[in-house]
C-alpha cells in the first residue's frame, strides 16, 4: 500500500527509550494523519531532527547519556532547528521539572501516564500555532520586500525630480511641455514654475 504524503497534517518526532512509548504515541499520531518519525535516544533524536527538520517534537526528559533538556538546548542552539517547537513528556510532576523543561526551551509538557485525547490537542495547537507564525514570518519577509522596492523607487524619483530642476533652472530657452500621447500641456520658460 502507497501511502500519499500529501495526506500528512504534520511531520512529528517522538523522542523516548522506550519503545513501548514509541510505538503507542507513534501508532495513534499516524492513524490521526501524521507522519511520524521515531528516535529512542538523544543522539539519535539530533541527528533526526537536524535531516528532515521535523513540525514537532515529542520529547521524553529521563533518558539516558543525553536527557530531553540537553536535546532541547543543543537544538535551540542551532539556528537550523532552534524554531522546532518541543513538547516535553514526564513521569515527573513536580514543579521544577515543568519549570527547566520551559526555561531550556520547550513550549509545553505533558505529564504520563498521559491521556491520548490531551497529546493530540496539545499537538494540534502548537501545529496551529507554528503555522500561524510562519504565515506571519513570511508575511513579514513580503512587507520588508515591499519597503525595500518603495524605498528604491523613491531614491530613483527624488533623483530624476532634481535632475529636471537643475535642467530647468539652467534653460535659457522656452520649453514646450506635453504629455505621454503627445497632448500639450504648457510652455515652460526660464520664469516658469513647472515642477
Amino acid at each position: 500500500m502507497t501511502v500519499n504524503t500529501d495526506d500528512f497534517i504534520g511531520d512529528i518526532l517522538i523522542v523516548d527509550d522506550k519503545p513501548e512509548n514509541l510505538r503507542f504515541l507513534s501508532e495513534f499520531l499516524s492513524g490521526q494523519g501524521y507522519r511520524v518519525r521515531k528516535a529512542i535516544n538523544g543522539k539519535v533524536a539530533l541527528i533526526a531532527a537536524k535531516t528532515v527538520i521535523p513540525d514537532l517534537i515529542l520529547l521524553d526528559i529521563n533518558m539516558p547519556e543525553i536527557d530531553g533538556y540537553e536535546v532541547c538546548e543543543k537544538l535551540k542552539q542551532d539556528p537550523k532547528t532552534s524554531f522546532i517547537p518541543i513538547i516535553f513528556l514526564s513521569a515527573g510532576n513536580q514543579i521544577g521539572d515543568k519549570v527547566r523543561a520551559f526555561e531550556v526551551g520547550g513550549i509545553d509538557y505533558i505529564t504520563k501516564p498521559f491521556q491520548l485525547e490531551e497529546v493530540l490537542a496539545r499537538v494540534k495547537t502548537q501545529l496551529k500555532v507554528q503555522s500561524l507564525q510562519k504565515q506571519l514570518y513570511f508575511r513579514n519577509l513580503e512587507l520588508q520586500q515591499t519597503v525595500t522596492t518603495l524605498q528604491t523607487t523613491q531614491a530613483a524619483l527624488a533623483a530624476s525630480e532634481a535632475e529636471l530642476r537643475a535642467l530647468f533652472k539652467a534653460m535659457t530657452e522656452s520649453i514646450l511641455v506635453l504629455d505621454s500621447e503627445g497632448r500639450y500641456l504648457k510652455v515652460a520658460t526660464t520664469n516658469t514654475k513647472l515642477l
